[in-house]
């Protein structure tokens, strides 16, 4: 099966779970045999004076300058040494959510891989906005790494199946290679009967995908209500390794994407959140 990722850009801030991202990033390509894009963004607010006294001198912005090409090299020429994957650093100045989606969006990117945490220096990185900013931004599919994840091959896919994105599976087609791989489905019941619940034609398309790609399958009818919390509850009891959401709402379940559910999945997941938007990501992709 020809691998979907290609080019994965990892964002590092050179904090522990920046570079939790990295070596997230590395396993990734490796599996893949993709080039990893290094990413640092030196901030706005990086190249202003403390209290707001000032722009900085030439001299400090060009110590920070050199203190942040000094680590990203660092990280670069670790990474040839000791991994056989090709490698390529950016460094731009700006904002991290804005650069990170720029080049995303200039480069043949695949795949965006950021740390849950770090990216916005002591702040949440979540809750700062940067990496919902990112989620909602990007027309590339994101992984957001939690601090403390040791880096794995995803094996255990948890994913629910909403209407209206019949072929959301395709997503996860680059991350069944593995002859024990498993995936989840969720299948989510609306709290009106006016709404539908995904077609069953959908599921039967899914299911028929991952027979013939010999990949277990589960499949679980929910509520809407609370469904993020049992997205998590059962994240933990599958003991699943990736969650897998669809951030795009549409008009007939816009609850199942809103900012919340999104939010507390990200925010609270122990594993690796891929976040994508179907009707973006499948634009020019061809189909199996």
């Amino acid at each position: 099966m020809d691998s979907l990722f290609k080019n994965v850009l990892v964002a590092t801030d050179f904090s522990k779970g920046g570079n939790n991202a990295v070596d997230t990033a590395i396993e990734i390509c490796k599996q893949y045999k993709a080039v990893l894009h290094l990413l640092h963004v030196v901030e706005s607010r990086d190249l202003v004076a403390n209290g707001g006294t000032g722009v900085l001198s030439a001299e400090e912005i060009g110590e920070i300058d050199y203190e942040s090409r000094s680590q990203l090299y660092n990280i670069y020429e670790t990474v040839l040494r000791t991994h056989d994957i090709r490698v390529q650093i950016h460094m731009p100045a700006g904002v991290p959510f804005n650069e990170i989606c720029k080049a995303a969006s200039e480069m043949p990117i695949d795949l965006i891989v950021v740390g849950k945490h770090g990216i916005s220096g002591e702040r949440e990185f979540f809750m700062g906005s940067t990496a919902y900013c990112v989620i909602k931004d990007a027309t590339k599919p994101v992984i957001t790494v939690p601090e403390n994840f040791e880096p794995s091959e995803f094996k255990k896919i948890l994913f629910p199946v909403r209407p209206g994105i019949n072929e959301e599976y395709e997503i996860i087609r680059p991350l069944l290679n593995k002859p024990d791989s498993s995936v989840h489905m969720i299948q989510v019941k609306p709290d009106s009967d006016q709404i539908p619940l995904p077609a069953e034609y959908q599921l039967q398309e899914i299911a028929s995908f991952l027979k013939s790609e010999g990949v277990m399958y589960f499949h679980s009818l929910y509520p809407y209500p609370d469904l993020a919390s049992k997205v998590l509850e059962l994240c933990e009891s599958t003991r699943a390794d990736l969650i897998v959401v669809d951030t795009l709402p549409d008009s007939q379940c816009s609850r199942f994407d809103a900012g919340n559910y999104i939010k507390e999945i990200v925010s609270s997941a122990k594993v690796p959140v891929l976040c994508f938007r179907s009707g973006i990501y499948m634009a020019g992709k061809t189909k199996r």
